[in-house]
């Protein structure tokens, strides 16, 4: 049952590893009246530019990193965690963004953790100061990551949250 989503996840971080430019290197923000632009720094001039937003929802993408019968440890970059919460900017946002962690509905959308859901959001609530640290470091680190360690064996399911460096 694994091999499915550990192919589908494997692609999905290679072709989300070659599409992005990384967490700091445009600086974006969402116009206020719901329209299909975006507002985008430009870096060599520092105008803003209007650029057409897609239509489809953003994609999440989690890298799995180990993979084994009792361990699964997935990692979470800046884009694909602003995919996760909704919240387009870490820095600054780091309540709203452990507040949506913390929300099992999070977590249940996606294949790679609907059977940990309520695990994740239960170990978010608990383990806020490596939200933070991995949030931190994301903000000025494009290889900052969020790892997710969810420990699995027929009796527990234990999950930890912490920092990680993208593969």
């Amino acid at each position: 049952m694994r091999r499915p989503i550990r192919h589908a996840l494997a692609i999905s971080a290679l072709l989300l590893g070659m599409a992005l430019t990384g967490c700091g290197a445009q600086a974006t923000a969402s116009t206020a009246a719901p329209t299909s632009t975006t507002s985008t720094m430009d870096a060599s001039s520092g105008a803003l530019l209007d650029v057409p937003t897609p239509s489809a929802t953003p994609v999440v993408t989690f890298d799995l990193l180990v993979d084994t019968e009792t361990k699964t440890v997935l990692g979470l970059d800046c884009d694909s965690l602003a995919a996760l919460t909704g919240v387009e900017s870490v820095p600054g946002e780091e309540d709203t963004v452990a507040a949506v962690l913390t929300d099992p509905k999070t977590w249940q959308a996606h294949d790679a953790t609907t059977a940990y859901a309520d695990a994740i959001a239960e170990a978010a609530m608990t383990e806020t100061q490596p939200i933070r640290a991995a949030l931190t470091n994301m903000s000025t680190d494009d290889t900052a990551i969020l790892k997710l360690i969810i420990t699995h064996t027929p009796a527990v399911t234990e999950v930890h949250l912490g920092v990680g460096t993208a593969p």
